[in-house]
């Protein structure tokens, strides 16, 4: 299904010179095809959702026609323990090689072609100066499992 989305959408930029293209980092490998049919209209506004949105409309309102591409991952929270909370994220990606696990965390440490590998190092940061814990295993299907575990009450 998301090819057959790729393929229709080289084909509208193919088509219509107003027609853009946008991704919030994600799925970058796929947006070849439309940058092949339509030079100079795709987008990889970096990471910041709000920043792929305020670009798409800023787009619309020059008259532009901008799809945006972005993936919604799975999040889950529960009690954990007594005193805290975890939270799951599950994307639907390839996952991760498990010889390659630990170092995911890593400043600098990355898989994509064009990564910084500081995201997942900073978000760890975050999340044990607060007092959790932040770690990583295969999803439920595929894809990664980020698990946050934050302490709540006196703990936090």
């Amino acid at each position: 299904m998301r090819d057959a989305f790729f393929r229709a959408l080289a084909a509208l930029g193919a088509a219509d010179d107003r027609v853009w293209a946008l991704t919030g980092d994600l799925g970058v490998g796929l947006f070849e095809p439309f940058e092949a049919a339509a030079p100079g209209r795709y987008l990889n506004v970096g990471i910041a959702e709000q920043t792929l949105v305020g670009v798409a409309a800023g787009l619309a309102y020059a008259g532009k026609v901008p799809f945006a591409y972005s993936i919604a991952p799975f999040v889950t929270s529960r009690p954990h323990e007594t005193d805290g909370v975890m939270i799951t994220v599950e994307d639907s990606g390839e996952g991760i090689d498990p010889r390659n696990a630990k170092q995911i965390f890593e400043p600098f440490y990355t898989t994509k072609q064009q990564g910084m590998g500081l995201g997942l190092s900073i978000c760890r940061s975050i999340v044990e100066a607060h007092g959790g814990r932040l770690t990583a295993a295969p999803g439920a299907l595929h894809g990664l499992a980020l698990r946050i575990s934050l302490p709540t009450g006196e703990r936090a």
